[in-house]
């Protein structure tokens, strides 16, 4: 077959988030086998290592991803609210192919879309999403049946209520989540999000999944249907049913033990994980890296074996030789330096493995390692061979031979044979080239031969260190406890030796930044907040080549596109590329500006530019000392930075220039190379290029791309002009240092080898940044603040819930009619205790009350609530103010009454938002239910709200009115979310409509949304809406109260229609009244949705809609000048949280009232001066958060942060930007 390369690989094994974790903890030997969480199934109830049945496990131990199971729903445009009722397996699923997608160089490198297919190996175990439905379909019924049984005089009554006991402890349904059950979607998920239109499908071929999943997929390669497939495995599940059929097999290790081909071995230990792969033909592929070639794949059944669970050594040999024959080799001839082996450490799986691989290979000639990724993680079942597959790509790819644990004593079938196992990492000798085996129950096996291609360059060794206290910090340094966790304070060590170590101590002890000398990385306030601030650097001609030019311009275009990619695959994408010299191509090249090298190479191919016989000398002064000294002929070509500048021409005079500096103490040297490069004399030559590179198309940058000649982001209408420029004028290296610091970027990332790092510590000096070479910058960027993680990440649910009710009593009922049977059942009653209490519940007080925490945590939809928009991508989810939705609040009600009554819920009553119920920092809040007669129960949310649900239906009151004057709405509903007019993100943007305006209402559209209260909200949006658009003052309005909603029927599944009237506008409140039709019939009325009018002046509204580049303040010449025009402290609450950052907050609610009107003035003050100055500058929106002013009144943020003036008095401010010396 015509090879098949891996370019891009993803994976989530237990203790390891990614590929490239999972590949340390290979080589590293690392143990990932560990105790299953009680979350998963319960060791007190289920474990019993004596046990011969079924129902009780005498193994405990295996392989879990619990810690690392976090899926970021707003990356993936998904519901925050479906992420807990759907299948983990599909999430995870999800972000593993974006992990490898992004490896492989990104979605823009991606072939055609209907070129693109997606294979997943996936078995059919009860799974927790279908665990869980399971669950909440058959259990209350179940026990209900039980108690039945037990206590056949209780009423229906009493059984309902125990019933509905139960399912309250499930939790409330999910209707929207249960698509998210189907087990396709694993594979159909990544289709949807990435618009593959290729085939998409999941396979099952039990342990064999993962290497059958790729056989397919490298099929729709060979055959033309695909020109790029995503193949890959997934397994998530350690319910109960799967470890009862292993402990039955009795295929576990009784001694919790994974011994792969150990003589000692006793039996497997279960494990999960996710892997995938991108596949490309090798004729197809470019400058990606490719970790390794598939050459051959080959598939076959054990056909009638002896049993269905007995490994058959014929029918694995069968799928061996069709796997070498599919890659035209001789197995014997041709064998393989590694084999990835399947190693169950099942007594008969490993004597049968190896029978086969002796048959295959033969017993003797050139050594064979021979090993298995199980013995770190356990068998990860469907995901098991993606995991030995990945294991091989990644040995091949960096030349090392990894290490198999647990192997004391060899299998005495490996005795005298060449099959030697690997335990302990190695260079790789022998020959590259490496089989995977994947053998599954059933018969059904899979083998794959794998071919090295590149060898990677060893990444440098990094220790990284984090803790939320310096002090924290410098113990964790000393013990040696590395971490790479979001802390405050943060540390990275570079090639960490003993000197290094005891160094980096006395770095911490003084207390001050450290960008990188000796290879440490630590600053003990944060630099960086978003990859917004980091520049990628391209380097140019710094060392002597020979040939044509645009030979070697190739191979820094090849390297540096490489090594960007591969930064980029880590998350590191920044927010400008700009190049030094021929660096420059390389960045317009990564930038997408020519989005394939090799259009671009053909345009400047040999000879397309004419190679000068002009000679360069690198000096070591200013671009403005060079000039003093030139003669004609002698121009700059580099200005560097402060301390160098390079100048060229003609040798004669150049040698001429060069002693007179020297005479003058200036240092300079000849460079090795001749060009013509960024001078005049190079101009007479442009004409071939400029012709080839008016046919060449040109795309819009994927990343602003800054030209050295223009200091400005490229346009795409500009790019030819500008590459042309840049052949013939200097680079101005030094002033482009200047203007992206300027806008606001902090961190220079080197890509490939060159001196920049220097150009940009000499050009920048002391103000705040760090330079940094490639093969260190994610620790070195981490350690300066940037994120590793996401605030948005939800953690996905892996078990069941255990049920529990409570206790009403401390004895149970118990049977005592002297028959035999009598002591089984009254053990019985003792386990159903809790469950009779519930019963007797049913005649408790009419009073009930629990507590909720409502958080990010619980909540993650209410991220979309947050009423303060902040810079996109902003990691302190805190300075948005999620709250709860007061619409959110009458779902709370209606849970709370539900709970006491068990009936239905018809509306709500005299509701009232007393105050804001925050969702991040989490609240947690009691909640009260008292039934006041038969249809209201009052609902109390600790003193944040309370109000009366309805649990009678409600007779409609007509509205007796019309609405007057209708005209035009002047904002469209998509306008409404993207300008700001509503802050409601995608879980809470339900108003798809707005039919019309009036002198005294609305009319819209709403579509029904999945968050709790979200349809509700919407209609409130609606009502919000009119007071925006219809008075120019005091038009910001949040509710605070409704007089009564009532429901006409079922909750609606399409479009609702909305029409809202005003009843009142005073100075202070609006109040409307709504109502909500389904084709025509109503479905929900409101009476009395009350506002409050916030104090909201031009100035404050304009901030509203614009908060990143409007600003509260007004210029007045160099100074910018704030007056505190609100007199309520609920308007100045509102204004404090749009305009300080948690930090500043808490300073803030340290204070008097008197001190925080005027703090909070001086800091609006200061914050507009900086905005101002830098808006002035060209830098883009620029929010109030990111900027943060210390309690001393020093200003810092991720921009260049100029020195500020500020003076206040009682109910005003003013700040500017010092300009004097």
């Amino acid at each position: 077959m015509g090879g098949i390369a891996i370019v891009g690989i993803g994976a989530v094994f237990p203790g390891a988030p990614d590929a490239a974790t999972f590949w340390r903890n290979i080589v590293s030997g690392v143990d990932a086998i560990g105790q299953i969480p009680p979350g998963r199934w319960d060791p007190a109830t289920y474990y019993d290592q004596d046990s011969t049945t079924g129902d009780r496990f005498y193994c405990r131990r295996g392989g879990f991803v619990d810690d690392l199971a976090e899926f970021d729903p707003t990356r993936f445009g998904i519901m925050p609210s479906t992420v807990d009722g759907a299948e983990p397996d599909q999430l995870l699923a999800l972000a593993t192919a974006a992990e490898a997608i992004a490896d492989a160089g990104g979605e823009s490198v991606l072939p055609s879309r209907d070129r693109v297919g997606v294979v997943v190996g996936r078995g059919g175990y009860l799974t927790p999403g279908c665990a869980r439905l399971d669950q909440r379909v058959r259990l209350a019924d179940e026990v209900v049946s039980v108690v039945r049984d037990l206590f056949p005089n209780l009423a229906g009554t009493e059984l309902d209520t125990v019933r509905q006991a139960i399912r309250d402890r499930l939790g409330p349904e999910q209707p929207e989540s249960s698509i998210g059950l189907v087990p396709n979607l694993a594979a159909s998920r990544i289709a949807n999000r990435f618009d593959l239109r290729g085939t998409a499908y999941t396979v099952d071929a039990a342990c064999a999944s993962g290497l059958v999943a790729v056989e397919h997929a490298v099929r729709e390669l060979q055959e033309g249907r695909a020109d790029a497939m995503l193949a890959g495995a997934v397994h998530v599940c350690h319910h109960p049913t799967l470890w009862s059929v292993f402990t039955q097999l009795r295929a576990l290790s009784p001694t919790e033990r994974i011994r792969p081909f150990d003589a000692s071995a006793d039996g497997t230990l279960l494990s999960e994980g996710v892997g995938m792969v991108v596949l490309k033909r090798l004729e197809d592929v470019g400058d990606e890296r490719v970790y390794a070639v598939i050459r051959g794949i080959g598939t076959a059944s054990d056909g009638r074996a002896t049993s269905m669970m007995t490994p058959n050594p014929d029918g694995q040999l069968l799928a061996v030789q069709r796997a070498w024959a599919n890659a035209g080799l001789d197995p014997r001839e041709k064998a393989p330096g590694l084999i990835e082996a399947h190693g169950t450490a099942t007594p008969a799986g490993d004597a049968a493995e190896l029978q086969t691989m002796i048959n295959a290979f033969g017993g003797q000639g050139d050594e064979i390692g021979i090993g298995t990724v199980k013995s770190m993680i356990g068998h990860a079942m469907p995901a098991a061979g993606m995991a030995g597959l990945i294991k091989a790509a990644l040995a091949l790819h960096h030349n090392t031979l990894p290490p198999t644990l647990h192997v004391d004593t060899p299998h005495s079938s490996l005795a005298g044979t060449r099959f030697t196992p690997v335990t302990s990492a190695r260079e790789w000798t022998g020959r590259h080239r490496a089989v995977v085996n994947a053998f599954g129950f059933g018969g059904i096996n899979a083998h794959a031969v794998l071919d090295g291609h590149t060898i990677a360059k060893p990444r440098k060794p990094v220790m990284t260190f984090a803790a939320d206290t310096a002090e924290e910090l410098a113990d964790a340094l000393r013990e040696r406890r590395t971490s790479s966790a979001d802390r405050a304070f943060r540390l990275a060590i570079g090639n960490p030796d003993d000197r290094k170590l005891k160094l980096a101590e006395r770095v911490l002890a003084q207390g001050r930044a450290w960008p990188g000398r000796h290879d440490i990385w630590f600053s003990p306030q944060p630099l960086l907040t978003g990859t917004d601030q980091v520049a990628f650097v391209f380097p140019g001609f710094e060392r002597e080549f020979s040939g044509e030019v645009v030979d070697h311009a190739v191979g820094l275009l090849q390297d540096g596109r490489r090594e960007a990619r591969e930064l980029m695959a880590l998350g590191i994408t920044p927010g400008a590329l700009a190049g030094h010299s021929m660096g420059e191509w390389t960045a317009m090249v990564v930038g997408g500006i020519y989005p394939t090298i090799d259009e671009f190479v053909s345009a400047l191919g040999p000879g397309a530019v004419a190679v000068v016989d002009i000679a360069y000398a690198a000096l070591g002064c200013s671009a403005g000392t060079a000039e003093q000294y030139l003669v004609d002929g002698v121009t700059i070509s580099h200005d560097n930075c402060p301390h160098q500048s390079v100048i060229c021409g003609p040798i004669d005079r150049l040698e001429q220039v060069l002693v007179t500096l020297k005479a003058n103490g200036v240092m300079a040297q000849l460079m090795p190379f001749r060009t013509g490069f960024h001078t005049p004399a190079l101009a007479p030559y442009l004409g071939r290029a400029k012709e080839m590179l008016d046919q060449l198309p040109v795309r819009a940058s994927d990343i602003p791309v800054w030209s050295a000649n223009s200091l400005e982001p490229m346009g795409a209408d500009e790019v030819r002009e500008l590459v042309l420029r840049h052949l013939v004028e200097p680079v101005r290296f030094r002033p482009l240092l200047e203007r992206l610091h300027g806008a606001g970027f902090r961190a220079f990332v080197q890509i490939g080898q060159g001196s920049l790092p220097g150009f940009v510590g000499d050009t920048l000096n002391d103000r705040p940044h760090i330079a940094v070479n490639a093969d260190i910058a994610p620790e070195a960027l981490w350690a300066f603040g940037l994120k590793r993680g996401t605030a948005h990440k939800v953690k996905l649910r892996l078990g069941t819930p255990k049920i529990t009710l409570d206790a009403l009593g401390a004895e149970p009922v118990l049977v005592a009619d002297g028959s035999p049977m009598s002591a089984a059942v009254n053990k019985l009653l003792a386990h159903t205790n809790a469950v009779a209490r519930e019963v007797v519940g049913a005649l408790r007080p009419n009073e009930a009350g629990f507590t909720r925490e409502f958080s990010l945590r619980t909540m993650p939809e209410l991220a979309d609530h947050s009423v303060f928009p902040q810079a996109p991508g902003w990691p302190d989810l805190a300075d948005g103010f999620p709250i709860v939705p007061a619409t959110g609040l009458l779902e709370v009600f209606a849970d709370a009454a539900r709970r006491l009554t068990g009936g239905t819920v018809h509306g709500f009553a005299q509701v009232k938002a007393k105050r804001w119920l925050t969702a991040l920092p989490a609240t947690t809040a009691k909640i009260s239910a008292r039934a006041e007669g038969q249809d209201r129960v009052l609902v109390k949310v600790g003193d944040y709200a309370e109000g009366i649900v309805l649990m009678s239906p409600q007779t409609p009151e007509p509205v007796g009115r019309e609405l007057e004057g209708v005209r035009e709405a002047p904002v469209t509903a998509a306008e409404l979310y993207r300008d700001n007019w509503m802050f409601h993100g995608p879980a809470f943007a339900g108003v798809t409509k707005i039919d019309c305006l009036a002198d005294n209402g609305i009319a819209g559209v709403l579509t029904p949304l999945p968050a709790p209260g979200a349809l509700l909200d919407s209609a409130g949006q609606l009502i919000g809406h009119w007071m925006q658009v219809c008075r120019t003052e005091d038009q910001t309005v949040l509710p605070t109260g409704i007089e009564r909603v009532t429901f006409h029927g079922p909750a609606p599944a399409g479009d609702v229609r909305c029409t809202a009237w005003i009843r009142e506008v005073t100075a202070q409140v609006m109040v409307a009244d709504a109502e909500l039709t389904v084709n025509g019939t109503l479905w929900c009325r409101i009476t009395g949705w009350t506002t409050r009018r916030f104090t909201t002046d031009d100035r404050i509204w304009q901030v509203k809609l614009r908060p990143g580049t409007e600003m509260l303040s007004t210029q007045d010449g160099e100074w910018v000048r704030v007056v505190e025009n609100w007199a309520d402290s609920a308007t100045r609450d509102l204004i404090m949280r749009r305009y300080l950052n948690s930090g500043e907050r808490r300073h803030y609610g340290d204070l008097d009232v008197p001190a925080q009107r005027d703090w909070l003035l001086r800091v609006i003050a200061v914050k507009d001066a900086v905005r101002s100055w830098l808006w002035d500058r060209g830098a883009g929106p620029v929010y109030p958060a990111e900027l943060s002013v210390t309690a001393d009144g020093r200003v810092r943020g991720a921009f260049a942060v100029p020195r500020i003036e500020v003076t206040s008095e009682p109910g005003r401010a003013a700040a500017r930007v010092r300009t004097e010396i």
